[in-house]
């Protein structure tokens, strides 16, 4: 993000420039700079799609040259292209090689406060390299060839090989929402018995509470009775079919008597609905139908194998219909829940592996995959919230509980990778060593992507087989540092 300095250095050489280049425009009389094409130069002699003068609104939208502090658009370290530009607008100081209006040397006051030291290890392999480093120039030498095999320097090439950066963030365990279930009486009554206690595992279907409920029995009664009318109605409507079929009876009669079979049959139904409402099983709404003693004993069940991990239910209470009595988790999957820093949030794909840890369970590892990944920051911690299941067959991990999870970001792009041991950190940039020959060493500064465990992206710096040491990097690090190591082993330009 630009800080408000740096666009406000960027707003002001925009309006001096563009004001220049329209009077030289208007002078020369060249033609709009619509019609020429964006990779031909332009009139003030840079390409014409990387002018700035051309198209002032480069500055915001490039952003700001992290490695340099100014505008990346008037950036002429980055981009010589630009140099004709603020020569031809004189803006240019011959002694330093830099636009006059970024030359800290000449005018002090344009200096940019020096931001606050990377205070973690992810923020230190982020960091880019600041402006003005000279740590790039020096030059290492061990006192002889003997030497760099005693002290075991090592080297290894730089390779490009599809790569997932991972990123590691805390992490909690919890339950799953839709394996979590409140079983509830469906009727009002009196809970006669309990039939599973916490912490027991029940399969589904099975009982764990018994409610004495009026209305179960009532509406079982409701039931026979509806059952017996509906076959009195049938015997009626057959004898009325067959006297309306000998003359004897009338068919006016005959369809009452439909109509009484009908209008019976529906309250079959009715009364069966009403019973399956309350959570009785085909099987006894068959038995109820029949005439079976009218039972006002309600079972309630489990609606999946799970653990009882609350139980509300105790015998001898009244409770309401819909009142919870137990809940029940199947736990044999569980969800991490992880919040993603803001600028790798975007980066978050479903189904990318996650690797979970834990403190109470030190060494073992519970690997899973993104299920659910948030459409929106939070707003005041501005993270993105994601979801990743994870295998409990065993039951080890408790909600909850607090870890890490490793998660992978990305889509296994190629990219240049070094191992960890090869970069250092020296003070202000990551840096590596690459040898110079058999026993001197020269520093060059990196910019650092994301990495793994072992090995770490480099986004600039590094091309595919250059050779960095890796064993013994640690060593010449001290060397930039202070100069000398041991009784003059190392000498550093």
């Amino acid at each position: 993000m630009i800080d408000r300095k740096t666009l406000a250095l960027g707003a002001t050489l925009v309006v001096l420039l563009v004001g220049a280049g329209l009077r030289l425009h208007a002078l020369r009389g060249t033609p709009p700079a619509g019609q020429q094409a964006a990779t031909d130069p332009c009139e003030h002699g840079a390409p014409r799609a990387r002018c700035f003068m051309c198209s002032p609104g480069l500055v915001a939208a490039r952003g700001a040259c992290a490695e340099h502090g100014v505008p990346e658009a008037l950036c002429t370290r980055c981009d010589a292209a630009l140099i004709p530009i603020f020569k031809k607008t004189f803006d240019w100081c011959a002694e330093h090689g830099l636009p006059e209006s970024q030359c800290v040397t000449c005018h002090p006051r344009l200096a940019p406060a020096p931001p606050a030291p990377p205070s973690s290890p992810d923020e230190r392999q982020r960091a880019r390299p600041r402006a003005g480093c000279k740590k790039e120039a020096q030059r290492i030498a061990l006192a002889s060839a003997e030497l760099v095999r005693q002290v075991g320097i090592a080297t290894t090439p730089v390779v490009r090989a599809p790569f997932r950066d991972l990123v590691t963030v805390n992490a909690e365990v919890v339950h799953r929402s839709d394996r979590r279930a409140e079983p509830s009486s469906r009727a009002a009554g009196v809970v006669v018995e309990v039939a599973a206690e916490l912490g027991q595992w029940v399969e589904a279907g099975a009982v764990l509470a018994l409610v004495d409920s009026p209305d179960l029995g009532s509406a079982r009664a409701d039931l026979a009775t509806a059952a017996t009318l509906l076959a009195l109605r049938e015997k009626n409507l057959a004898r009325e079919l067959e006297l309306a079929g000998s003359g004897v009876g009338s068919r006016r009669a005959a369809i009452e008597a439909e109509t009484q079979r009908t209008e019976a049959a529906i309250e079959v139904r009715r009364a069966e609905q009403r019973l399956r409402n309350l959570g009785l099983p085909p099987e006894q709404v068959e038995e109820a139908r029949r005439g079976a003693v009218a039972d006002s004993t309600l079972a309630v069940r489990a609606p999946f194998a799970g653990v009882v991990v609350g139980r509300d239910a105790v015998q001898g209470k009244v409770v309401a219909a819909g009142e919870r009595l137990a809940t029940i988790v199947d736990t044999r999957t569980v969800w991490v829940l992880v919040h993603l820093p803001e600028e790798v949030g975007a980066r978050a794909r479903l189904g990318a592996p996650v690797v979970f840890t834990t403190p109470s369970l030190r060494g073992e590892q519970f690997a899973g995959h993104v299920t659910w990944i948030a459409t929106e920051l939070d707003h005041r911690a501005r993270t993105l919230e994601a979801r990743a299941e994870l295998d409990n067959a065993d039951g080890r991990l408790k909600a909850n509980a607090f870890g890490a999870a490793e998660v992978a970001l990305g889509d296994g792009r190629d990219a240049l990778l070094v191992p960890r041991d090869a970069v250092q950190w020296e003070g202000c940039c990551n840096v590596v060593f690459l040898p110079a020959g058999d026993q001197a060493f020269v520093a060059r500064k990196v910019v650092l992507g994301g990495g793994t465990g072992t090995h770490v992206e480099v986004l600039r710096g590094l091309t595919a087989g250059d050779v960095v040491v890796t064993e013994g990097a640690f060593l010449l690090k001290t060397e930039l540092l202070k100069g000398s190591i041991g009784a003059g082993c190392c000498e550093a330009d």
